[in-house]
């Protein structure tokens, strides 16, 4: 049971990570921005198509896994994994702020 934030932590943080490498997979095509856009949306279901809602529900996921993660690092065990899976997921999330802006 104590392992279970450093789990949900993990798959949220794989979440997020997966969307950055979809994206970055899509920007690789020859393709316009609003191609891209339109292309990366198509992939999400229809109330997460909206780009900006889309960016603050990772940015929720992302901060959230930072924070399971800040939790499951006062056990010995995950503390070296936890503390970096905190700072990427930390990281990440002010990318996507950043992104957003």
């Amino acid at each position: 049971m104590k392992n279970l934030k450093f789990i949900i932590a993990t798959l949220l943080l794989a979440t997020g990570i997966s969307s950055f490498i979809y994206w970055f997979t899509i920007t690789a095509k020859d393709i316009s921005f609003d191609a891209m856009k339109a292309e990366y949306a198509t992939a999400f279901p229809s109330f997460l198509q909206n780009t900006v809602l889309h960016t603050f529900v990772i940015i929720l996921i992302l901060v959230t896994a930072g924070v399971l993660y800040l939790q499951s690092r006062m056990q010995n065990k995950f503390k070296i994994a936890a503390t970096g899976g905190m700072i990427l997921s930390f990281l990440l999330a002010f990318w996507q702020l950043f992104s957003l802006m």
